[in-house]
């Protein structure tokens, strides 16, 4: 969009599919941080002499990419409103489609960009937030779904919707951004915000990471199998992707997963009266809530044995998990839910 004189253009460009690989490695690996990259080269569908694509940072179709007239230096006349890309069509129901010969599928997704970096679209972000994890509490809440780790409470008494709203700004959050900057995290949690605001119940839906974890709750195959077979009351998507990708269901499916995970705590503690396990009920129930939302943050991340019962901490030689577990006090002490 030209913001100078409000019209709303469509451009198309081609990319090398060699290059989109380069370009993901070098973010994987952090090579492209700092300054414009150079790759991906945007080549235009159709020769034009008017513009030329500036990518500020890559991530397929969640990069951040500016556009200026060819020889000018003129990035802030305009905005990228949205990014149409292509996805390998796996013909599955998380796509919301069917195998219909198409290599590819188109989606549209609003990337994140400095324009956009505003607070009546935070706060549309934040609100919209609120909502899904709202009712996603409310639909386990009316289906009466227990706790495996609490026989006598439902799972949505064991925790708060803040500590699920943390959990899930911090799936979404890239470690070495939250980590490295000087606000605490501030402006990766509100890039998640707006990204939501942006993309609503889309956002996040085709983000998938390399060891398969997928969706806004970033959860594994073979987890969210396991709390569909654990939580029947729950009535989630029998479907793995689908289930996974689809934003209402992911987020109830996530605090069932908590509250596995702190079933298998739970059990450790309470199978016979030693010593032995009345010291790890003694350490365990010591802690406060905030003490508890981090060893549920830090199983998350990496399953139970997370948690030591002999010493009640987190498992300090994990070094992915110290850092989860850093990343979500950073996003917790922001107190953006309160």
């Amino acid at each position: 969009m030209d913001k100078k004189t409000g019209s709303i253009f469509e451009k198309r460009y081609w990319l090398d599919p060699k290059e989109i690989v380069q370009a993901n490695r070098m973010r994987n690996t952090r090579e492209d941080n700092t300054g414009p990259a150079e790759i991906p080269r945007f080549h235009p569908y159709i020769a034009s002499r008017d513009f030329e694509v500036v990518v500020n940072w890559w991530n397929t179709f969640n990069s951040d990419l500016s556009v200026k007239n060819k020889g000018q230096d003129n990035v802030e006349q305009y905005v990228v409103l949205a990014n149409m890309y292509l996805v390998p069509n796996r013909g599955g129901p998380a796509h919301g489609s069917r195998r219909n010969g198409n290599k590819y599928l188109d989606i549209v997704y609003v990337p994140y960009s400095r324009v956009l970096h505003s607070e009546v679209v935070i706060e549309a972000g934040k609100a919209f937030l609120n909502k899904q994890v709202a009712q996603a509490f409310t639909d386990l809440k009316k289906k009466q779904v227990k706790s495996r780790a609490y026989s006598r409470q439902l799972a949505t008494d064991t925790m708060s919707e803040n500590f699920i709203k943390c959990l899930l700004m911090n799936e979404q959050s890239d470690p070495g951004w939250m980590l490295s900057t000087d606000d605490k995290g501030r402006w990766v949690a509100e890039r998640f915000l707006i990204l939501l605001a942006a993309n609503g119940e889309k956002a996040f839906r085709f983000s998938d990471s390399r060891t398969g974890a997928f969706g806004i709750a970033q959860i594994m195959p073979e987890t969210y199998a396991q709390v569909v077979n654990l939580y029947p009351k729950a009535d989630l998507i029998k479907d793995v992707d689908r289930g996974r990708a689809e934003m209402a269901n992911a987020i109830k499916a996530s605090i069932l997963v908590c509250d596995d995970l702190q079933s298998a705590v739970v059990r450790n503690m309470r199978d016979d009266s030693s010593s032995l396990q009345q010291n790890y009920r003694r350490l365990f129930n010591a802690k406060s809530e905030e003490e508890i939302d981090e060893i549920r943050a830090a199983m998350y991340n990496g399953g139970p044995k997370k948690y030591i019962l002999a010493t009640g901490s987190i498992n300090p030689c994990v070094q992915e998990t110290v850092c989860y577990v850093k990343k979500f006090n950073f996003i917790r002490n922001l107190n953006m839910f309160e």
